[in-house]
């Protein structure tokens, strides 16, 4: 992340659902898998809207990604 701009950084460090690609310029919304071009206005855009408003406010505060080999999502409980 050292050849983002600051501004970018700093948006990126205040919204842990937004994580930066390391092969590309791009970054993926851990919520909804979309994935974005690196610029602040359009990161700025998506933060504004509703579904990732809702889903910011209803996920759970604990990451299981890093547990991803051993912790699989339920097909009956999303």
């Amino acid at each position: 992340m050292s050849e983002l701009p600051a501004d970018v950084r700093a948006f990126l460090r205040e919204h842990p659902s937004l994580r930066l690609q390391p092969d590309s310029r791009k970054v993926r919304c851990i919520l909804t898998g979309h994935e974005l071009p690196c610029r602040l206005p359009e990161l700025q855009v998506y933060t504004r809207g509703k579904k990732y408003q809702r889903l910011v406010r209803a996920s759970p505060a604990f990451d299981y990604a890093e547990f991803e080999p051993h912790i699989v999502p339920s097909t009956k409980n999303p």
